[in-house]
């Protein structure tokens, strides 16, 4: 077996509930890797595949991979919100790509949210922040 007496000392009990299809599979491929279904193999294979799925994740050549998080839901609300009156003020439909100026987008958040201007670039920098707008230049952003 792979594992020496160090890894004994560090072992701690995790409890998990993971499909029965899985774990049959799961047990079905340590039989044939190791043609016998020994003791202790199961934690073994269990403990490579998440140091394996960590590092795949964590690895320094993946972090420019891993997405950005989805934006809260009170974020992506006011979002659509603003986007609504944007759409309701300006009779047209603005979709992903779309490019709006500054005042046109500063004027939709002052009159859902408030005209304070700490308001406006609170809205503005959470939109940018969870990805849903980006700056294209000073004065316009792009809708993502």
């Amino acid at each position: 077996m792979r594992r020496d007496r160090r890894f004994k000392e560090d072992l701690e009990q995790l409890h998990l509930w993971i499909p029965r299809s899985v774990v049959r599979r799961f047990r079905e491929l340590i039989a044939v890797k190791y043609r016998a279904y020994e003791k202790g193999l199961l934690s073994w294979e269990a403990t490579q595949a998440l140091q394996h799925w960590i590092e795949l994740h964590m690895g320094e050549h993946t972090r420019a991979q891993i997405p950005k998080p989805n934006p809260p839901a009170n974020v992506y609300k006011v979002y659509l919100q603003v986007k609504n009156w944007m759409e309701l003020e300006y009779d047209r439909e603005f979709e992903r790509g779309n490019q709006v100026g500054t005042p046109i987008l500063e004027k939709a958040i002052a009159t859902v949210r408030g005209g304070d201007r700490r308001t406006i670039r609170k809205w503005l920098k959470l939109f940018h922040q969870f990805g849903l707008i980006k700056p294209i230049t000073s004065g316009v952003w792009e809708l993502l």
